[in-house]
């Protein structure tokens, strides 16, 4: 979701319809429609004009908010546009802190919304292994756009329902999930040895 600054001063400056009570009431409602719904912002630092106290804001912001991944976008000059000609241009050096914080922000959101994975069962699309994982696990990628390791080989492009049993390199580990078919087959996990 486009929120670009959690500081309705850095909104109207840059001509949005929406301010931060709006956006959050919108963030609320999909947490609560959507409790394990992966939720994403854009976010742009160094806008002329942001002060401290705008960073500080759009970094409580988010904190506030169970956002699960940023992207951050550093503010740059853009010839054409009426925000190159503004004045109070942001200094790169501020602008290349503020978007490291936010990043770290970011970080910190992603890796609490894996943990609060841990122990549910999530659909996972299998995906091309990689030379460098061939024949340990293959990669996937959750309902919720979370990445998740598959223990054995497995067909790309086939669904799995999967167990989230731990976190690695910033990715889930899932174990295979087998239901019951309609003739009462087996269910269970199936550990990495069995598939």
């Amino acid at each position: 979701m486009p929120l670009q600054s959690g500081s309705d001063h850095i909104l109207a400056a840059m001509h949005r319809w929406y301010r931060a009570e709006h956006y959050a009431c919108r963030v609320e409602l999909i947490r609560e429609r959507l409790p394990h719904a992966a939720i994403g912002a854009d976010v742009i630092t160094g806008f002329p004009g942001e002060s401290e106290a705008d960073h500080a804001a759009t970094l409580a912001f988010i904190e506030s908010l169970p956002f699960t991944y940023l992207h951050v976008f550093s503010f740059s000059k853009r010839p054409g546009t009426k925000a190159a000609t503004l004045s109070n241009q942001v200094p790169g050096a501020i602008i290349k802190r503020r978007a490291r914080e936010l990043r770290a922000l970011g970080e910190a959101k992603s890796a609490a919304f894996r943990q609060s994975q841990l122990g549910r069962t999530l659909r996972v699309l299998a995906l091309i292994p990689g030379d460098r994982n061939a024949g340990a696990y293959i990669p996937a990628l959750s309902s919720n756009y979370l990445r998740v390791r598959l223990p054995g080989n497995h067909p790309a492009n086939s669904w799995f329902d999967v167990l989230i049993s731990g976190e690695a390199e910033n990715a889930l580990v899932g174990e295979l999930f087998l239901s019951f078919s309609a003739s009462g087959a087996r269910s269970g996990l199936v550990s990495a040895s069995q598939s």
